[in-house]
């Protein structure tokens, strides 16, 4: 769930920006920066997927070695639970955090 929510995948929110980024670049008229940007995007998507499966479904460097670690409910809970807060602010922005983010937004075209 975090190699999708950083690479900006559906339904989390980079993938909002990312999706307003591309779609800005072709509406201005810049076909050629839009499909550069689009390429990388997929490059660093294809990067971090090999990666991340090969962490995943790799053999252990060491198979023999036993750290005496085991994942319990008080080591899984806090990354569950902020994985569900990622995914729902993807989903669902609270009012109030929209109208800051907008004012941010404003504030930023102001200066510029």
């Amino acid at each position: 769930m975090g190699f999708l929510a950083i690479t900006g995948s559906p339904p989390f929110a980079p993938f909002i920006s990312e999706f307003y980024l591309i779609s800005a670049i072709f509406r201005e008229g810049h076909p050629v920066s839009g499909g550069l940007f689009a390429f990388l995007l997929l490059v660093v998507f294809f990067g971090f997927g090999a990666t991340v499966t090969s962490m995943v479904f790799g053999r252990p460097s060491h198979p023999t070695e036993e750290t005496g670690f085991h994942d319990s409910l008080d080591t899984g809970l806090p990354i569950v639970a902020l994985a569900l807060l990622v995914l729902l602010l993807g989903v669902y922005l609270p009012p109030p955090l929209a109208t800051l983010l907008d004012d941010a937004a404003k504030f930023l075209e102001m200066k510029t």
